[in-house]
């Protein structure tokens, strides 16, 4: 246990007023010059300064926890696994200095590897990170890390500097989105209050985690093994610019379990000692969906099909496209002209086009009500500018049951002439998805097997497996490497496609082709 500063100690009685008498004032002057702004944190044993009262730091993290269920939702499919997630939360918060916030545990839908917590007591992992994890001691791990984060104020302590660096403004805009502390969709898309963390906050986490994880009863080797693991996603990376982008919110994995791994030696700490609960862990993954969920979308050839909501969109061939869970952009590998096709919050087209045109206030051409495939609509023609370049651009909302329905076409006006034939046949091309096949795709589900006969991850690697997985996924969410040898015995994680009625379908005694 760490204890409150002392002044040294000072021997000689004679001198001990003079020496003690300077010591106190430069305390004094430091507390009062810190008094605005500063607190004493339990967690750090330290003075921090910090102008987010509590009552607004757990107003900014429930902001912030209404955007992350927007953008990225909840994964709603397994209340079970949600619930499983917020006991081990709660258990731990109850070993904290914080205990008074109101914790919320959250799933996210998200396929990757990923956690972080928000202002106030809000904690997230994604589904991605769930499937990476073996055990309950490294789930206790990743939620220790995040609760020390909330208690050691490192989210409102960066937040407070910004309000003095930057006079005070909005809610999320005092956040550099350059700065957040997540990846993934998230990190893309959303415009969260969420922080990358110092070296200095991540290695504090880490301690304090390790801390409320032991007092848990876990065993201290979980925190060691989600460094290993994350220290191995990272390393997945092909190129070295996915590599440093994933790294820039997931510091330094490597040197964090170094570091963890010599502080449990020094103190010796056996890793292994402590609750492992690795099987009814892996209990609460089986039939979890792993990767992408292809009903939220997903691309074949040139065509786009997005399954929940039932429509398919086809680019020209040649086109580069990209999509998450509620939109798609296409573009030529030149990228003189872009499409995108998305879903809006809007219940009628017309709706759509004033809140477009009121709020962008672009120069555009009379709005006209057309019909594609059947499906109302309205359209407008407007510019824009890009740096030095002006833009002619398309809005398309069509009435798709009861969703709108963006298509949206930009294209240096000069060169949209040449392209408007391209642009014409891909909203032409938005229509209801035919096929039952590409309507209901199988996703990708976590399997648990119990291996009959000793195997390597390619031998984990069956007929029902997705045809992009590879062995080295396979040995990443079972934490070995490609060319170690599992023995027989052992509960491990298949990745299969399986139907939406088999989903969730119980663990089996195997020998996986």
């Amino acid at each position: 246990m760490m204890s409150m500063p002392r002044a040294p100690a000072v021997r000689d009685p004679d001198r001990r007023g003079r020496a003690r008498l300077p010591a106190l004032a430069v305390l004094l002057a430091g507390a009062l010059a810190c008094a605005p702004g500063c607190s004493w944190n339990k967690a750090t044993r330290s003075l921090k300064f910090n102008l987010v009262s509590e009552r607004d730091e757990i107003a900014l993290g429930r902001q912030a926890d209404e955007q992350v269920v927007e953008d990225v939702g909840v994964y709603a499919e397994r209340p079970g696994l949600n619930t499983y997630v917020t006991r081990v939360g709660a258990a731990l918060v109850k070993t904290g200095e914080r205990q008074e916030l109101p914790w919320t545990f959250r799933v996210l839908d998200d396929p990757e590897v990923n956690a972080f917590a928000g202002p106030g007591g809000f904690v997230y992992v994604t589904r991605g990170l769930l499937t990476h994890l073996s055990s309950e001691a490294e789930l206790a791990a990743v939620l220790g890390h995040e609760i020390a984060h909330v208690n050691a104020l490192h989210g409102v302590n960066q937040l407070s500097r910004m309000k003095i660096a930057r006079g005070g403004v909005g809610l999320f805009r005092v956040i550099d989105p350059n700065l957040r502390h997540v990846g993934g969709f998230v990190a893309g898309s959303a415009g969260l209050a969420l922080l990358r963390r110092s070296r200095e906050d991540e290695e504090q986490a880490d301690t304090l985690g390790l801390r409320y994880m032991t007092a848990s009863g876990y065993a201290p080797g979980g925190m060691s093994r989600v460094l290993a693991m994350l220290t191995a996603v990272s390393a997945q990376h092909e190129s070295a610019e996915a590599r440093e982008a994933w790294l820039s919110t997931h510091p330094a994995p490597a040197a964090r379990k170094q570091r963890i791994d010599r502080a449990l030696a020094e103190r010796g700490v056996d890793p292994e000692g402590g609750r492992w609960d690795q099987e009814p862990y892996l209990r609460e993954l089986d039939g979890a969906l792993f990767g992408d969920d292809p009903r939220d979308g997903f691309v074949r050839g040139a065509s786009y099909f997005r399954p929940r909501s039932g429509y398919r969109v086809d680019f020209p061939a040649g086109w580069e496209l990209a999509h998450d869970k509620t939109m798609v952009a296409g573009v030529l590998p030149d990228q003189e002209v872009i499409i995108a096709v998305g879903l809006t919050s809007f219940t009628s087209a017309r709706e759509a086009t004033a809140a477009f045109l009121g709020e962008t206030s672009l120069p555009h051409g009379p709005t006209q009500t057309v019909t594609l495939n059947g499906f109302p609509g309205e359209v407008t023609e407007f510019r824009d500018r890009a740096g030095q370049a002006v833009l002619q651009a398309r809005a398309l909302f069509v009435e798709y049951g009861a969703q709108v329905v963006a298509l949206l076409a930009f294209a240096a006006i000069e060169q949209w002439a040449r392209h408007q034939p391209a642009i014409d046949s891909t909203f032409a091309s938005f229509r209801t998805i035919s096929d039952p096949a590409l309507r209901e795709p199988a996703p990708a589900r976590v399997k648990l097997v119990v291996l009959t006969e000793p195997l390597r991850p390619p031998q984990l690697l069956g007929p029902d497996a997705p045809p992009e997985l590879d062995a080295g996924a396979v040995a990443r969410i079972n934490q070995v490497t490609v060319e170690q040898t599992i023995p027989a015995g052992t509960m491990v994680k298949r990745v299969v496609v399986v139907s939406p009625a088999r989903a969730g379908a119980s663990s089996e005694a195997a020998t996986p082709g």
